[in-house]
């Protein structure tokens, strides 16, 4: 059978392992592995010269084979490099890594204070808002640790309602990035704001510490500076929400009119100083 024929199915953001598995042997049968794992080096110096041109067209074909087996809405990952081995390596990075215990895992914070040791809470639906300026949720329960406000702080909402912020804290979930990778997120900062409609994850506050939100049609990911996927969400009734692993039953969600308001927060920024 012609290898050049065989073809699997694209990277998505649910099927990695078995595309990497299935990738490994295509580009073993092709004879390129070698360049992607980094066990062939290229010829250098006064090295034949049939020789650096063979490594050269491995080496573009390599990375061919791969750009052409990620879906276009992971193409993203390895647009700014042409390099097989670096594309390769971006794309494990970006799905796993594992930990001493040999276990897929990851990490996401939001660190604006000193870690301290957090237990999970369920939570109703986090929506990803470009428009607030911090993280809220209405839930007094979400909190792993939580201080009263001193002063009452009024955030406005799209449409020229305000509600009352009267506490700060951390809120710890865990995040889903695919049907098998979990993690956990701990959210600083986060406001009480008894009166709203949902939780509000902030794009605003996510971009502020060195992470990048970006959104398709109907998935959107948060990476860090590195490109490594810390969160995703999905879009459901109009709205992203973060993926997250619920602990408890799950509050329904719908696209109210009241959440539609409450779109585009802002709060006093003397919330946030420490």
């Amino acid at each position: 059978m012609d290898s050049d024929k065989w073809t699997i199915d694209k990277l998505d953001s649910q099927n990695y392992q078995t595309w990497k598995f299935q990738m490994k042997h295509i580009l073993l049968v092709k004879v390129l592995y070698d360049i992607v794992d980094g066990a062939a080096k290229a010829p250098e110096g006064s090295a034949d010269q049939a020789l650096k041109f063979d490594f050269k067209s491995r080496y573009r074909k390599a990375f061919s084979v791969i750009a052409l087996s990620v879906s276009t809405e992971l193409l993203y990952l390895i647009t700014d490099t042409e390099a097989p081995d670096v594309a390769w390596k971006r794309l494990q990075n970006h799905f796993e890594r594992e930990n001493d215990n040999g276990c897929v895992c990851n990490e996401f914070t939001f660190i604006t204070h000193h870690s301290n040791t957090f237990s999970l809470h369920s939570s109703s639906p986090r929506l990803i808002d470009s428009g607030a300026s911090c993280h809220m949720t209405p839930n007094r329960e979400s909190f792993n640790s939580y201080k009263k406000l001193e002063q009452i702080e009024m955030v406005s909402l799209n449409g020229g309602r305000t509600v009352e912020a009267v506490g700060v804290g951390v809120v710890k979930v865990m995040l889903k990035l695919n049907c098998r990778v979990q993690c956990a997120a701990a959210f600083y900062n986060v406001l009480h704001v008894p009166q709203l409609a949902s939780n509000l994850f902030s794009v605003q506050a996510a971009t502020q510490k060195g992470y990048i939100v970006q959104f398709g049609h109907t998935r959107c990911w948060i990476n860090n500076a590195s490109g490594r996927v810390r969160a995703m969400g999905s879009l459901a009734n109009k709205l992203f929400s973060l993926d997250c692993v619920q602990t408890e039953t799950q509050y329904a969600n719908t696209a109210s009119a009241e959440i539609w308001h409450q779109r585009l927060v802002h709060v006093n920024n003397s919330t946030l100083k420490n």
